[in-house]
């Protein structure tokens, strides 16, 4: 499935916004692909809801990016 999507990896990230970390783990049966925050403290009180408004916000674009693909992808 991950070979799927990186044919897609230049619109994916377009998309999205940002580059994505795209992680082949071949040793298991699953890959990863994340993308890494950095600036935030979510153990900080004071940060948080900066950090909640943040990582909703990346949630919603994943969903956004990969809903449809990974739809047509279990077909």
């Amino acid at each position: 499935m991950l070979d799927l999507l990186l044919e897609e990896k230049t619109a994916i990230e377009e998309e999205f916004g940002q580059a994505l970390e795209w992680l082949r783990l071949d040793e298991k049966r699953a890959s990863i692909i994340r993308k890494t925050v950095h600036g935030c403290d979510p153990v900080d009180p004071e940060s948080e809801s900066e950090v909640i408004e943040h990582l909703l916000n990346l949630q919603d674009r994943f969903d956004k990016v990969f809903r449809v693909r990974l739809g047509r992808l279990a077909v």
